[in-house]
């Protein structure tokens, strides 16, 4: 990015001090004996073992290699940096022939599109945050049935949809991709013959009906891609969207922004500073921070310049860059990289190599950038000793902890509201 010497200082400042005080917060662990008496010089182990922050990516390739050797080693790499996973919901896909549902694990495969049983079996061994992705898209090529030719019997049909994800799912799925993309095809006239026609207020609909099947626990998602989400000139009907379907009624929980870079020529104008510069980023931010609601970066595609080593470099430094600045802005709960192996991606987009892995599910450096963010620099991991009080003070990342002393260990949540901690000694 080309950001000049002084404000890129500046920026880094409001990124680190964004990181500590929206991400962090003073523990206390106090220490007592079986009666509560305070035990002082006490060393505890203090070990981040969570993070309440949400880092993912689309699990769309579990599965889908040839050989056990390669889906282990899929498995591993996503299990290794993630705590949360997108899995495929795409009517298309999911029901290629009206009335037979591909939910079940041992269901005919399709590329990148695992069977939802199979993939939140995959997330509850491995604890992962599910998101379903997504309910209601109007865009032919990756979305609607091929049998769907008109809107007369739509209304029905999505509605039994979401009546049949929420029964099957509803409990396990705690969040869910509602409305996807209504507005970007909408804003390039070429797209228009790729729309399929919904009934009218389909966008309304689709929530009051995903509010109606799923638990009430449920968080409601609206995605938007690059252009609609982002850019000055579309992202005001963006805006205008979300407040209406608000006043409306509308039950939104979160709003899903996406990120994607589909060509080297993206990815030089981000470094030659003419699109996607950290100013308006942070400024694009702010506009939706004003709903309230929690903001999740929610597909990212970002190229390595097709395996060039120069452009691996480049793709783990804008990573690197990038997710810092999400991760410092009080309203991004969750960011999401879209397709973890190179050519794992949709038809079409596998050319660039946007993964972290390569081909053969090796780390890229933008897979290790990230593995050192996510599991190391942003995990709080060390040893404190009480003082005289019993008391010991540290600045931890939110999450889960698990403490250590005299070979017993006790668990507790570090949050922004929650922040005392007592040790009892047996």
């Amino acid at each position: 990015m080309n950001t000049p010497p002084s404000s890129l200082l500046d920026l880094n400042a409001r990124i680190e001090a964004g990181i500590r005080e929206h991400r962090m917060s003073k523990a206390v662990v106090r220490v007592t004996d079986h009666v509560g008496r305070p035990v002082p010089e006490a060393a505890v182990t203090v070990e981040q073992v969570s993070s309440d922050f949400l880092f993912g990516a689309n699990v769309f390739m579990l599965g889908g290699y040839p050989s056990d050797d390669l889906n282990d080693r899929y498995e591993k790499a996503f299990t290794l940096l993630f705590n949360a996973a997108t899995v495929p919901f795409y009517w298309r896909d999911l029901e290629p022939e009206q009335g037979q549902l591909r939910f079940a694990a041992d269901s005919p495969p399709i590329p990148r599109r695992p069977p939802p049983d199979a993939v939140v079996a995959f997330c509850k061994k491995h604890g992962l945050n599910m998101n379903g992705h997504c309910l209601v898209w109007d865009y032919r090529p990756y979305s609607i049935p091929v049998w769907l030719k008109d809107t007369e019997t739509c209304e029905h049909l999505l509605e039994r949809r979401i009546r049949q994800i929420a029964e099957r799912y509803g409990e396990d799925i705690p969040r869910w991709d509602v409305l996807n993309e209504a507005l970007s095809k909408r804003n390039i006239p070429d797209n228009w013959s790729e729309i399929c026609p919904m009934p009218a207020n389909y966008e309304r609909l689709a929530f009051e009906r995903a509010a109606h099947f799923l638990p009430k626990s449920a968080h409601l998602m609206i995605n938007e891609t690059t252009p609609t989400a982002w850019f000055p000139q579309y992202r005001p009907s963006f805006l205008e969207q979300i407040g209406r379907l608000l006043n409306d009624g509308a039950k939104i929980d979160g709003i899903g922004l996406q990120w994607h870079l589909f060509s080297k020529e993206d990815v030089q104008r981000v470094l030659a500073g003419e699109m996607l510069q950290p100013k308006d980023m942070l400024r694009a931010l702010d506009d939706y921070q004003q709903f309230g609601l929690p903001v999740h970066i929610s597909e990212i595609t970002l190229p390595s310049m097709n395996e060039d080593p120069a452009g691996e470099e480049i793709q783990a430094r804008m990573a690197r860059d990038f997710y810092r600045l999400w991760f410092s802005h009080p309203a991004v709960h969750a960011i999401t990289w879209w397709n973890v192996p190179d050519g794992g991606a949709a038809t079409g987009e596998a050319k660039i190599a946007s993964g972290l892995l390569k081909r053969d599910l090796s780390p890229k450096l933008a897979y290790e950038a990230l593995r050192q963010l996510i599991t190391e620099e942003w995990r709080t991991n060390l040893n404190v000793v009480t003082d005289i009080n019993g008391e010991a003070s540290f600045h931890g990342f939110h999450g889960g902890y698990r403490l250590r002393l005299d070979g017993q260990q006790q668990s507790f949540e570090l949050g922004p509201t929650s922040n005392v901690f007592t040790f009892i000694l047996k």
